[in-house]
């Protein structure tokens, strides 16, 4: 992970100048931006190769999915990223908007949606790659010129050539796509710089159709939410929104909605004890570690850390547990009980009892800690040389969470936060949670569906 944004000015700027070039009005820059920041991550995981075969694969899943190209007659078209309990909670706001005159379809996971992903990005053919090829190889020249200016190196310049014939083949589909619909005026997405996301709302705006992003989580700067594709970000409240602006969004691009991710939960002594009881806890202060990962060196840096916290810290009625990601299997951390002497929390435990039984959350960068917050736990963010906290590290800058640079820092995690100044912070990250954050969406988009 990168513990410097000196790749940030170069990447987003040769974005921005390749927008200046479009293929059949499809911006190229925007076409890329996902590659632009797995780069910046040091995450892309295919070859050279591996995006050839790429290429002619969707030629191939083209052929059966031909007949997917109707009319759907929807007037807002919504893509979903995933089938978590947050993906779940945004297309639940998204379909309040849903009416028999002005029908919504969903488009995601196949079986978890209206309409599969494979049904929009696959309707292309070998002429169509060809065109491609050819439209690339005419602008090898200024693509060139501008990806010198950038920290891509030479192989990273010839990678990204072919991920951008294999975006484009994917982006003209979902134009097709959206040419079919007929009464279609406005295309959202969960987040638009999501490999499938950026394609359909630049095929949207290739279109002139409206589109619109949600905020799916903790925003993490300087690199992986802008420029924002769409025409306009609903955001979660103002901590968010002076983010987009600290990076050089436009605030009319922000608005402010909240989220549904964050529901009202029922904490309560009776649900505590329950929790407890079910769940074999001790009585005493439950400590709970929210790993994202995986990364075996980091997460063991963060055992360490949790670990002595433990032992300096913990009385003998206390619970130390750890949270992996949702995204990752439990039992591929079974080291974390057997060398570190942590318990892992079982995948199967409601999130409402987890917000009932934990008193403090730890993490190094992870979503979880700002719905902590909101329900009134207190937070720390480790702080781990060499590696960037990410969204812990915006934590502290907005909101003033303790950085724990080493264990015994934790101590002041165990005051007591005024409620009322609880509830200042968590209304600087939500400007609405739960069912009012939903409606808020819906009422913005049925008011653009309107317009």
């Amino acid at each position: 992970m990168h513990t410097s944004n000196n790749h940030k000015p170069s990447f987003h700027q040769a974005e921005k100048k390749l927008n200046e070039f479009t293929f059949d009005g499809m911006q190229l820059g925007s076409t890329m931006a996902f590659f632009f920041d797995r780069m910046w991550w040091k995450d892309i995981r295919f070859t050279y190769v591996q995006l050839c075969q790429n290429c002619v694969r969707i030629l191939f899943k083209s052929i059966n999915k031909r007949s997917y190209l109707i009319n759907n007659h929807a007037a807002l078209i919504y893509l979903k990223t995933g089938g978590s309990r947050h993906h779940y909670s945004m297309e639940n706001a998204i379909r309040q908007v849903h009416t028999q005159e002005k029908p919504v379809l969903v488009i995601g996971p196949e079986g978890e949606a209206d309409l599969s992903t494979g049904a929009v990005f696959y309707h292309v053919g070998w002429k169509d790659l060809l065109h491609i090829k050819l439209y690339v190889i005419q602008q090898l020249k200024p693509i060139n010129s501008i990806l010198k200016q950038t920290a891509l190196s030479p192989a990273q310049r010839r990678l990204f050539k072919v991920y951008l014939v294999q975006q484009l083949l994917m982006e003209l589909s979902a134009k097709r796509f959206l040419q079919h619909q007929s009464g279609v005026k406005v295309i959202g997405v969960d987040y638009d710089r999501n490999s499938l996301s950026s394609m359909l709302i630049t095929a949207a705006k290739s279109l002139g159709l409206s589109t619109f992003t949600l905020q799916h989580g903790i925003m993490y700067p300087p690199c992986g939410y802008v420029p924002v594709l769409a025409h306009r970000c609903l955001a979660w409240g103002e901590m968010a929104k002076q983010q987009f602006i600290s990076m050089g969004e436009s605030p009319e691009t922000i608005e402010l909605v909240g989220t549904p991710i964050v529901e009202p939960i029922t904490l309560t002594p009776e649900a505590r004890e329950k929790v407890r009881a079910d769940y074999n806890l001790g009585s005493g202060k439950t400590w709970l570690l929210a790993l994202s990962g995986p990364n075996y060196d980091l997460e063991t840096k963060l055992a360490q850390f949790f670990k002595h916290i433990k032992e300096t810290l913990g009385g003998p009625a206390d619970n130390f547990l750890v949270k992996t990601h949702p995204s990752f299997r439990t039992i591929d951390y079974n080291w974390l009980e057997s060398d570190y002497g942590l318990t892992l929390l079982k995948p199967d435990v409601p999130y409402a009892a987890v917000m009932n039984v934990v008193d403090v959350l730890l993490t190094h960068t992870s979503g979880i800690a700002t719905e902590a917050i909101y329900y009134g736990k207190q937070v720390g963010i480790i702080d781990v040389p060499g590696y960037d906290a990410g969204s812990g590290r915006e934590l502290c800058r907005y909101l003033d969470v303790p950085l724990l640079q080493k264990p015994s820092d934790a101590h002041q995690l165990l005051q007591a936060t005024d409620p009322t100044t609880r509830e200042s912070i968590a209304r600087r990250v939500y400007y609405l949670t739960g069912k009012a954050a939903a409606n808020e969406i819906a009422h913005r988009l049925s008011m653009l569906l309107e317009s």
